[in-house]
């Protein structure tokens, strides 16, 4: 006897149907429910779905996977909504932008426990998971003398902060991917530098198995970002058995305790570390992967009975508390601009670039 799914739309930015960041949730989704996909072209605005589209389909619940309409269009969808935020786009929002929010009837699914103890101060249906990748699917590094390290120069963490995180550590190999996400400037190695820390310079990967293929010849790692939404490049090194170095900053202070599963730093004040206990580490660090994945099987049930589960009621605000909040919230992001244009002046003018 055939079964009738419910269905969910699921609606996405497109970046993530190339990485395929997304597809172990559209994944799970399918194992309960038929799936509808939306793939988008930008984080958010008016008019980034078609309210009439949703409103008339054979759609029982609709996911938002980072991407989110504003506040009235949210407040026009008569379908169950879903919300799954990313700690590293969330982190930009300021308390005027969640105050509205909480406005609509929504539920929650964070990724970022760090997320979930801030949006539960605003009364979100909230459900709090961590995702982990199987490990029976990785093969585990295997541990060899010398110091061998993977950093892709992405966003965020540059070839600065790695010197300086390096000290005087004998470096066996340094393979530096040097492809940068668009915004973020390139920090090169001078030719000294590549000769102490015996740098190989890598492209694009064309197929992933040659990136893990690399991977499996290192013993560190170093996450490329200071925030993560989830952090999949870090979880991936992680439960290949590496030894994870990263800013001390959501997600990956959620899954790495310093000098013991991996290695933590301060963003600003980076310091030499200590790898004196890395093949300890290395296994730690395996370890909590495994561990973890067999939570992240519970926390998957709980995904899909969160999903069916009945919302909490919405915080009542008035049109004129919306509009006063939606005030707030611009003068807010106005101010905050004004305040890093003036940082950026000043460090110019301290640096002598501007007389």
């Amino acid at each position: 006897m055939k079964i009738n799914k419910k269905t969910v739309l699921f609606i996405d930015h497109k970046f993530h149907q190339k990485t395929k960041s997304t597809e172990f949730f559209i994944e799970i989704l399918k194992k309960d429910f038929e799936v509808e996909e939306i793939w988008v072209d930008r984080w958010q605005g008016k008019g980034l779905i078609n309210l009439d589209k949703i409103n008339s389909g054979k759609v029982d619940f609709v996911i938002f996977f980072q991407v989110l309409p504003p506040v009235e269009d949210l407040k026009k969808i008569n379908k169950p909504i879903i919300w799954i935020p990313m700690y590293d786009q969330a982190v930009n929002y300021n308390r005027y932008f969640w105050k509205r929010l909480s406005s609509v009837q929504m539920k929650i699914i964070s990724f970022s426990s760090t997320l979930t103890k801030y949006l539960e101060d605003f009364g979100f249906d909230i459900l709090s998971v961590r995702y982990f990748r199987d490990p029976g699917k990785f093969q585990q590094v295997e541990n060899k003398p010398g110091l061998k390290i993977f950093f892709w120069q992405r966003a965020g963490i540059n070839f600065r902060h790695l010197k300086r995180l390096i000290g005087d550590a004998k470096v066996d190999t340094l393979y530096l991917k040097l492809d940068t996400d668009p915004g973020y400037k390139l920090v090169l190695p001078t030719s000294e530098d590549e000769k102490k820390f015996r740098i190989k310079k890598l492209g694009w990967f064309k197929d992933k198995a040659d990136l893990e293929k690399t991977l499996l010849k290192c013993n560190v790692f170093v996450a490329p970002r200071k925030y993560e939404g989830i952090g999949m490049s870090f979880l991936e090194a992680m439960t290949l058995g590496l030894a994870v170095i990263a800013s001390d900053t959501p997600t990956m202070n959620e899954y790495i305790t310093n000098q013991k599963n991996g290695y933590l730093f301060n963003f600003n004040h980076p310091s030499t570390i200590d790898f004196s206990r890395l093949e300890n580490v290395m296994k730690n660090a395996r370890l909590s992967c495994e561990t973890g994945y067999r939570k992240w099987l519970t926390d998957e049930k709980m995904i899909i009975r969160f999903i069916q589960s009945e919302p909490k009621s919405a915080k009542k605000i008035s049109q004129f508390g919306l509009k006063y909040l939606a005030i707030l919230e611009l003068l807010s992001k106005l101010f905050a601009i004004v305040i890093k244009s003036a940082k950026r002046i000043f460090l110019e003018i301290i640096n002598g670039n501007i007389s």
